[in-house]
């Protein structure tokens, strides 16, 4: 029957065409804003980013110590090197969380 599907004709229809429209328009916002308080919630915890900061620190040096050779494994230690140890990248590339750099 034609006229179930026709929201000019049933109710119903016109109830949910306009519910999902209203979903379909609202999920971006809603997802927009959500991932706004997740980024100040973190943004505002320094131990959190901290946290982060130690866990990625001994995962290079798990991976130093005990990692198989690869180039992502080359990389990923020569990264922390850098951003850690050399004089000029040091100053401008630390890894959020580290002591030398928290607030």
């Amino acid at each position: 029957n034609t006229n179930s599907l026709n929201p000019a004709k049933n109710r119903m229809m016109a109830f949910t065409i306009s519910v999902v429209g209203l979903a379909v328009l609202l999920f971006p916002l809603a997802r927009m804003y959500d991932q706004h308080q997740m980024q100040e919630q973190e943004a505002g915890s320094a131990a959190s980013a901290e946290r982060a900061f130690w866990r990625s620190w001994n995962t290079a040096r798990k991976t130093h110590a005990t990692g198989k050779r690869s180039c992502q494994n080359l990389y990923f230690g020569a990264k922390w090197v850098l951003r850690r140890k050399h004089p000029w990248f040091a100053v401008f590339a630390r890894p959020d969380g580290d002591y030398m750099n928290a607030q």
